[in-house]
């Protein structure tokens, strides 16, 4: 069984007294991955919510967060959502979505 992915990453940076998110997106064959929330530019701090919304031809088999490098959720059915808590300090992070589909 094969699978096809898509990832798409936030780099979540300094800004003032809080943090600013910016969006880039990378497309896998198949499976088509955007961040609801939190939206680009958001100022963010503390405990968050994170969603992605999962486009894809064939079953959704897993939605994975990553915070800095490190999973910290594993969703496997909509909706994509998952509470993140950046600290209350005011630095960079990385919020990374990995979505796998049910190959042919």
């Amino acid at each position: 069984m094969k699978s096809s992915g898509s990832k798409i990453r936030i780099s979540v940076g300094v800004a003032l007294a809080a943090l600013v998110l910016r969006l880039s997106l990378s497309m896998a064959a198949g499976v088509w991955v955007s961040f609801v929330t939190p939206k680009d530019g958001a100022e963010v701090i503390g405990e968050i919510q994170v969603e992605a919304e999962v486009v894809s031809a064939r079953t959704v088999r897993e939605v994975v967060f990553y915070l800095d490098g490190r999973p910290v959720a594993v969703i496997t059915d909509a909706p994509f959502r998952v509470r993140i808590n950046l600290g209350e300090e005011n630095r960079r992070h990385t919020i990374e979505v990995i979505a796998t589909d049910v190959g042919e």
